[in-house]
C-alpha cells in the first residue's frame, strides 16, 4: 500500500464519527449537551424568531423562522429547547437570529409547584407564535 492508500483508509474509517447524527446544542435550562427531536408532533416547525432586538427594547423579531427541538437527556432536567435552524448562507430565511429558548421547563418537583430552591415562583410570558417563555431568575 502507497502513502495515499493509508491515507484514504484512514479517512474514510474517521468519516461516518464525524458525520454522526449529533447536537452540538447545549440545554437552555441547564446547559448540558441536548438531542435532536427528530418526530414534532405538536410542536410548529415554524413559528417567529422571537428574539429580543437590541435596538427596540421590548420588540421581537417577528420573521418566520424554521424551528428545531432538543431534548435535554440530563435526568434531573429534561428540559426542551427549541432554536432556530442554521442554513447555508445561500437558503438564508427572513433574519439569521441564533436564537435559542427553553420549549418546554425542566421536569423536577420544584418546578411542578411553582419555585426555585431560592422560593423564588417561575413566571411565564406569552412570545409571538403562541408559546411560552419561561422566567427562571428574579427580576429587579
Amino acid at each position: 500500500m502507497n502513502h495515499m492508500n493509508i491515507i484514504l483508509v484512514i479517512l474514510i474509517a474517521l468519516t461516518p464519527a464525524c458525520m454522526a447524527q449529533g447536537s452540538n446544542v447545549y440545554c437552555a435550562s441547564c446547559g448540558r449537551k441536548t438531542w435532536e427531536i427528530l418526530n414534532l408532533e405538536s410542536r410548529p416547525w415554524c413559528e417567529k424568531c422571537g428574539k429580543p432586538l437590541e435596538f427596540n427594547e421590548g420588540l421581537l423579531c417577528d420573521k418566520l423562522r424554521t424551528k428545531k427541538y432538543y431534548k435535554c437527556p440530563n435526568p434531573e432536567c429534561k428540559a426542551e429547547t427549541v432554536k432556530n435552524k442554521r442554513f447555508p448562507t445561500d437558503e438564508q430565511e427572513d433574519c439569521i437570529h441564533e436564537h435559542k429558548i427553553v420549549y418546554k421547563p425542566p421536569i423536577t418537583a420544584q418546578s411542578e409547584t411553582g419555585a426555585s430552591s431560592s422560593g423564588t415562583a417561575i413566571h411565564t410570558s406569552k412570545i409571538p407564535g403562541g408559546g411560552v417563555f419561561y422566567h427562571f431568575l428574579e427580576e429587579k
